[in-house]
């Protein structure tokens, strides 16, 4: 019961400290532990574990703070680099760190991992970057591309737009509607195109000059939705998507009855 209370007394301690230097220092809260943590480790100087001992933490979390409190440090003032320790950055560092300083792009690892997402941001602020990644594997991800592609349309080249699916397809059509031609139209579900074209209104005119016979049967989907006196133009029911057919029996009940209702009962 005496070490608790011991060790209670001692958090308290902090504690109180931690709140006098958010009050004296208003920043993040987060910004205030790591500079009372990096004022503790001067003290000790540079000791870890008893600068652990002292705030009653573990070392790595000593650590931990004092390596972010380096990274911050960088990012205000980059003259600082000279001794920075570059193996202590994490992916999303090198990612804020590369938006913001380009020039350290030297310093990237030559094999260092980075996702997708992290390399498309990098690319969105500095698409003279590009040198140092290798494009071919972001088409892997065909979600980053589509906000690459928003932002920077010279990256096209390197899209593999056959790997875009029912989901990254849609979010491509309503931001980007000039690659209408360049990715599979059949991917993207009936009730998808309702949302596309509440963003996009030019791109249902492009169906209205191609001929029936070549819609893909989620876009018959939706027209049969809203056009049912078509019915007899479509004999493809057994293809539309189960997305699609709630859609369908929702607002086409009579329709939907006509052409689903013994498939129904006999399952």
């Amino acid at each position: 019961m005496n070490i608790n209370k011991e060790k209670a007394q001692a958090m308290l301690k902090v504690h109180r400290q931690l709140r006098f230097a958010e009050h004296k220092y208003p920043a993040n809260l987060y910004a205030n532990i790591r500079a009372y943590v990096i004022r503790m480790l001067r003290k000790h100087k540079g000791d870890l574990a008893a600068t652990a001992k002292e705030l009653r933490c573990s070392i790595a979390f000593v650590r931990k703070q004092s390596k972010l409190a380096c990274y911050e440090q960088l990012m205000k003032n980059p003259a600082l680099s000279k001794h920075f320790v570059w193996r202590s950055l994490t992916p999303k560092q090198w990612t804020h760190l590369l938006v913001r300083h380009p020039q350290f792009i030297s310093h990237l690892p030559k094999n260092y991992f980075l996702y997708s997402k992290y390399i498309a941001k990098i690319l969105i602020a500095h698409p003279e970057l590009s040198w140092r990644f290798d494009l071919s594997k972001l088409s892997m991800a065909p979600e980053v591309f589509v906000d690459l592609l928003a932002k920077r349309p010279e990256f096209a080249g390197y899209c593999d737009f056959s790997k875009f699916d029912t989901c990254s397809a849609r979010f491509l059509l309503e931001k980007c509607p000039q690659y209408f031609d360049r990715i599979r139209i059949e991917s993207v579900l009936g009730y998808q195109w309702d949302l596309i074209f509440c963003r996009q209104p030019q791109l249902e005119a492009r169906f209205a000059t191609m001929p029936p016979e070549e819609w893909p049967i989620n876009y018959w989907s939706r027209y049969l939705r809203l056009h049912p006196e078509a019915e007899t133009e479509f004999t493809r029911w057994d293809e539309i998507d189960k997305n699609d057919l709630d859609f369908l029996q929702k607002e086409q009940p009579e329709l939907y009855a006509r052409h689903y209702s013994q498939t129904k009962n006999k399952e």
